[in-house]
């Protein structure tokens, strides 16, 4: 991920459920300081490349949601 463009890492991998079903497979939090940061990463192009090799081993799904003030 280009040194300019980055999120911080909050947790992942395995999950339990303590309402409903959980989402399938790995789950990874990501911290951005902005929906445009994330975007920019998200279509950059070692993104870009690392996606391609990834999308043979596996499927993603990617969610934006706002954060709340700490």
């Amino acid at each position: 991920m280009s040194r300019a463009v980055r999120g911080r890492y909050l947790g992942g991998g395995s999950r339990s459920s303590i309402d409903g079903d959980p989402p399938k497979g790995r789950v990874v939090l990501v911290q951005w300081d902005s929906l445009d940061q994330m975007m920019k990463w998200r279509h950059s192009p070692e993104y870009t490349t690392a996606r391609a090799i990834g999308e043979k081993y596996g499927s993603f799904r990617i969610f934006a949601v706002d954060g709340v003030p700490q």
